[in-house]
């Protein structure tokens, strides 16, 4: 596979889309620092991976700072495109899309930590064309939507031999060496180091069940110690003497687990439920020495008939109202419904208005008529229609009959016809006085084509002889004209005073007959209505009138606040001659509508002598009955039934008393059950109850021995395969490194040929925990990375990715290397060694090096010319500044 071209358009310091091609096995890109060679391989590393990692790796912004712009766009309000072409042996091509779309961040107003470097590049997207001719389109002649699995395409073209490699894992290891991070690998601690050859060893999966084993034995090991302190717990275990199962005869209505064969004592809450069960025991043995059913019987009865009766206020208001439902006085259900009555206090306060429901609608018929009329001569006198306003003074006329409105209209009507005469001849006048100036303007600009002494008007052909004749007859007409509208302007402002002096006595009559009109608000109108007059209310009107000063209204219009008021105060009023308040009402209401249900529940109740509380129960002597008066009879009756309550009903309040309800909960409130568990009973209870916990915790104690035994043994077996399995993977990490060590040693040795006197640096593996390490000779420890200069160190990088490629053939189509800038921190025979290694180890490889050197670039162009078995020029140049900016700047001064 090779590098066919790469298109890069607003990317970093690149405005205009650029095209670099590699049509040449090796390209040197030219030219000063700060000028784009590191961009084009940004730009290759972001086209293949979809990252740059000296970018998204870097921890110079720590993620919580926001920004507005992304820091790879030139052009904040641009796309940003890359394309890279592909090809390989088979003749096959691969186009790749790396996009950056500015529509989806229109005018950012607020900072994002989304647009923050290291994050930045995950908003670029992809698309893949499996042809070399997209390269050659714009993004917008590219369907990119609906598209998923792009970077796999990217993967199955590289060609790699094993499914679980990925550009992005491997690219910065084997084909790309930074000119700032040319350290990339060596700069890793020894742990990294070794992670990072595990994943090219392929060793992983067998690492992942190493740490699967380590993770049970670290659980085995939990268990063991947990084992351990539960055993501790049973360690004052003892055994009893056997005791015989006897159950008790308690309720079945609940499990009492204490009373059961098999006792459950919970595996984890041993000693707890234990020692419950047997403060159970404890405290029935107690309530079973002090209570008595029988005691407890009359207290139940006791607080039943104070629940029931003393304290039940539907039962007390029976027992109040009983004589009055007996009685079945329909007195007292007469007098509240006549009095409560709304439709009674409406229809005596509006009775001088029933039966006159056809003349109020005739009234209100009027009225809207008189507004109307209203309405219309109080409009703008140009837009008063003389036909409406007739129409409907004509119908007003006939229900009123006044000769003086009539007489005011019809001289209203007459000088607004008068008036609109006028307006029509003014309008007339007004026209002919505009012709007529127009006339004026042609006769001096026009003439007749036989008219030499212009004198024969234009229109008419008249010969007036002379154009003076013709001129002075306009003049004359004109100021005929002119005189007439001054006469009709006067005349019309007379006009218009007389009308507004009509409109106001016209207004004045119309309002002293809307003031003799009864009108009704709606509401009362609805309510006037629906009374029904067959009904029989003289009884309510004979006591409004004896016993208030309220008057009904007379027969004129109403205000809606001040009837209300009045209604008010006459419900106020009555309310004085109810036989019983609202309240009371309403409580005798619902006790006569249950009072078969309660006579039913007293009759449960014997003790009450119905003669004796007679004399607390209401009578008609006793109307009227208020809240008051009822409050004090109830607390009388509440007294007699407390006192005699406590004197028909004594019990025991120590022996009687139950907190807990151990009663019903163990025997069911029966009393037969409760002698039956004797104190002799429950004591035998308790020694069963310990004896089982005792055996108890000696099978948990086996139990644990057992378990322990086995756990321990399992435990033994996983170190012995974790460290098998250990010793397997070091044998074959040494395998792999073994394979490293001679390229390495060679390689290091080429290049270091001042310092290392031609012996290279080493690479070893420790016997332990298989970390690796540089060393630069046999006999130190110490890591090449704290002896050796930035530029050797820079040195054994390309040897050990070298090494890396000339080992591990992980794909035989990905046979490219990009350096940038190698020789900054090497000397001069550092980088005659570096271009004999590479142009010896990796002769079938594509290389793309930069180099700021112009006389560096033409050394290495020497030197890999001369592996050239043709007579041809292998080595292409590329100078980035005429590429980027001399070209670009030559392009704008065309176009300007």
């Amino acid at each position: 596979m090779r590098i066919e071209r790469v298109s890069i358009c607003n990317f970093k310091n690149i405005e205009e889309e650029t095209i670099i091609d590699f049509q040449k096995d090796i390209s040197i890109l030219v030219g000063p620092n700060g000028f784009g060679k590191t961009t084009i391989f940004d730009a290759i590393e972001l086209a293949l991976t979809g990252t740059i990692d000296r970018i998204s790796s870097s921890g110079i912004a720590d993620g919580r700072s926001a920004f507005e712009k992304t820091y790879f766009q030139n052009n904040p309000n641009e796309d940003v495109v890359i394309k890279l072409l592909l090809s390989n042996e088979k003749n096959e091509y691969l186009t790749i899309f790396r996009f950056y779309l500015e529509k989806n961040n229109v005018k950012r107003k607020i900072a994002s930590k989304s647009l923050a470097p290291t994050k930045s590049l995950d908003n670029f997207r992809l698309i893949v064309k499996k042809n070399k001719e997209s390269f050659s389109s714009n993004l917008d002649e590219i369907d990119y939507k609906n598209i998923s699995s792009q970077q796999l395409i990217i993967d199955e073209f590289l060609g790699f031999k094993n499914e679980t490699y990925k550009i992005k894992d491997i690219y910065n290891l084997f084909n790309y060496i930074q000119q700032e991070n040319t350290d990339y690998y060596l700069k890793k601690n020894e742990v990294s180091r070794k992670n990072t050859l595990n994943f090219l060893l392929q060793i992983q999966d067998y690492q992942n069940k190493k740490d699967s084993i380590l993770k049970v034995e670290s659980q085995l090991k939990i268990v063991i110690n947990n084992l351990k302190e539960e055993k501790k717990k049973y360690k004052d275990s003892k055994l009893l003497k056997k005791i015989n199962y006897e159950k008790l005869l308690l309720s079945t209505n609940i499990v009492h687990k204490f009373n059961e064969e098999n006792i459950d004592f919970e595996d984890t809450l041993e000693k707890d439920r234990f020692e419950k069960y047997m403060d159970e025991v404890n405290k029935l043995i107690e309530f079973r020495e002090n209570f008595s059913p029988n005691e407890y019987s009359k207290k139940k009865q006791s607080e039943d008939f104070k629940k029931n009766i003393v304290n039940n206020n539907e039962m007390l208001k029976y027992l109040l109202f009983e004589k009055l439902i007996r009685e079945n006085n329909q007195t007292i259900t007469n007098n509240n419904q006549m009095i409560q009555s709304e439709s009674n206090v409406e229809r005596y306060l509006l009775e001088n208005f029933i039966d006159k429901e056809s003349y109020l609608e005739k009234e209100l018929i009027l009225k809207d008529n008189i507004d109307e009329l209203k309405s219309f001569i109080n409009m703008d006198i140009e837009k008063i229609n003389i036909e409406k306003i007739s129409k409907i003074f004509d119908y007003i006329y006939v229900e009123i009959l006044d000769i003086s409105f009539l007489k005011e209209f019809v001289e209203f009507n007459c000088i607004l016809k008068d008036y609109q005469n006028k307006r029509q001849q003014q309008d007339s006048t007004e026209t002919n006085y505009s012709d007529l100036s127009e006339f004026r303007r042609k006769i001096k600009k026009y003439k007749l084509p036989d008219d030499e002494q212009h004198s024969k008007c234009v229109f008419c052909g008249y010969d007036w002889e002379t154009e003076e004749n013709l001129v002075k007859e306009v003049k004359k007409i004109t100021k005929i004209i002119e005189e007439t509208m001054s006469t009709l302007d006067s005349q019309i402002s007379d006009l218009v005073i007389k009308l507004e002096s009509k409109i106001k006595i016209l207004n004045k009559k119309i309002e002293n007959i809307t003031d003799k009109i009864i009108i009704l608000d709606l509401e009362l109108m609805k309510k006037i209505n629906t009374k029904d007059v067959s009904l029989d209310y003289s009884e309510f009107k004979k006591l409004v009138t004896e016993k208030t000063s309220i008057t009904q209204f007379e027969f004129k219009n109403i205000d809606l606040d001040i009837f209300y008021r009045r209604k008010e105060e006459l419900k106020e009023l009555l309310k004085k001659e109810l036989v019983m308040s609202s309240e009371i009402y309403t409580k005798y209401e619902l006790t006569d509508q249950n009072k078969q249900n309660l006579e039913k529940s007293l009759k449960k109740y014997p003790i009450i002598d119905r003669e004796k509380v007679v004399e607390w129960m209401f009578s008609e002597e006793d109307f009227p009955i208020n809240e008051e008066k009822y409050i004090d009879k109830k607390e009388q009756l509440k007294k007699y039934l407390t006192e005699m309550l406590t004197n028909i009903m004594k019990y025991d309040s120590i022996k009687s008393n139950d907190p807990y309800g151990f009663f019903e909960k163990y025997f069911s409130n029966e009393e037969n059950l409760f002698e039956e568990c004797s104190k002799e009973k429950l004591i035998l209870k308790k020694k069963y109850i310990e004896y089982k916990y005792e055996e108890k915790k000696s099978l948990k104690l086996k139990k644990i021995d057992t378990r322990l035994k086995l756990i321990k043994k399992t435990y033994e077996y996983t170190i012995d395969r974790r460290k098998e399995l250990n010793l397997n993977i070091t044998d074959y990490q040494q395998q792999m490194i073994n394979m490293i060590k001679l390229p390495f040693f060679l390689y290091t040795a080429k290049i270091l040929q001042n310092y290392q006197q031609g012996m290279g640096v080493l690479l070893t593996i420790h016997e332990d925990n298989s970390n690796i390490r540089f060393l630069t000779n046999s006999e130190s420890r110490q890591d090449a990375m704290y002896q050796l200069s930035s530029g050797q160190i820079a040195v054994i990088s390309f040897a050990f990715t070298l090494s890396l490629n000339k080992v591990f053939n992980i794909s035989d189509e990905l046979k490219i290397l990009t350096i940038d800038d190698p020789i900054q921190d090497m000397d001069a025979m550092n980088v005659h060694s570096l271009i004999d290694l590479l142009r010896h180890s990796l002769p079938d490889y594509q290389i793309i090096i930069s180099t700021h050197s112009d006389t560096t670039a033409m050394f290495i162009k020497y030197k890999f010319d001369l592996m050239s078995e043709l007579d041809i020029d292998k080595v292409d140049f590329v100078n980035v500044r005429e590429v980027f900016f001399e070209k670009n700047n030559a392009e704008k001064n065309i176009l300007e």
